[in-house]
C-alpha cells in the first residue's frame, strides 16, 4: 500500500492515478504506478571451507598443466614430419601417411584390450567423429600388444569396431611394414597437420 500524496489514504499503487483523478480532480496526477517492486536480494551461498578449497585445488591445477604445456611443448622442436607408415585397414584397404597429406588427422595410437582405451573411444571420439568428420580424418592403430598376425588381430579389431561403435578406419601395427621410429605411451592421440 502507498499513501495519496493529497489525502494521505493508504491506497493500492495500481489505484493511485485512479483515486487522485476521481477524488482530487484539481490535484496534478502522478505520473503512473510505481514500477515493480525489487526483489528482495537473497545472500549468496558460501561455499563450505573444505569445498572453497577443493574449487581452488582445481583452479591452481588447472592453471599449472597450462603453464607446463605452454612451457614444454611436447614433441621436438620445430615443424618435425611424422614417420611414415603403411598399414592395413579391417576392410583390406593399405592406409599410409601419404594418404592423408593435405588434411588433419586425429591419428589414434590405442590398444583393444585397454579399459582406458575403450571408455575413451566409446565415450569421446564415437561422439566426436560425425561432428569432425568433415575437416578432420580419423584413424585408430592397434599398437598390438598381443602380437598377433593379421587376420587374428583384425577379428580382434571388428569385435571392437562393433562393441564401441566405431565407425572410421581401425588398423592393426605391423612392425614390418612402419618405417621410422614411433615410441608409444599407453594411449595416444597424435595429431598430424596439413602438409
Amino acid at each position: 500500500m502507498s499513501a495519496c500524496p493529497v489525502c494521505g489514504v493508504g491506497v493500492k499503487p495500481d489505484n493511485l492515478r485512479e483515486h487522485v483523478t476521481r477524488v482530487h480532480p484539481n490535484a496534478p496526477v502522478p505520473e503512473g504506478p510505481p514500477g515493480p517492486a525489487r526483489p528482495a536480494r537473497t545472500a549468496h551461498r558460501r561455499l563450505s571451507r573444505r569445498r572453497e578449497g577443493l574449487v581452488y585445488a582445481v583452479v591452481a591445477v588447472v592453471v599449472l598443466v597450462a603453464l607446463i604445456v605452454a612451457l614444454f611443448p611436447w614433441g621436438p622442436p620445430g615443424k618435425a614430419p611424422a614417420p611414415a607408415f603403411s598399414l592395413t585397414d579391417t576392410a583390406g584397404i593399405p592406409r599410409s601417411l601419404q594418404d592423408y597429406r593435405g588434411s588433419w588427422l586425429l591419428l589414434d595410437l590405442m590398444s583393444t584390450t585397454c579399459e582406458w582405451c575403450q571408455r575413451l573411444t566409446q565415450e569421446s571420439l564415437v561422439p566426436l567423429y560425425p561432428a569432425w568428420s568433415g575437416r578432420v580424418q580419423f584413424l585408430s592403430v592397434d599398437i598390438n600388444r598381443q602380437g598377433d598376425a593379421l587376420p587374428a588381430g583384425n577379428a580382434r579389431i571388428l569385435a571392437f569396431k562393433a562393441q564401441y561403435g566405431a565407425t572410421w578406419p581401425l588398423t592393426i601395427w605391423d612392425n614390418t611394414t612402419v618405417k621410422g621410429s614411433w615410441k608409444f605411451r599407453a594411449r595416444m592421440r597424435v595429431v598430424v597437420a596439413p602438409g
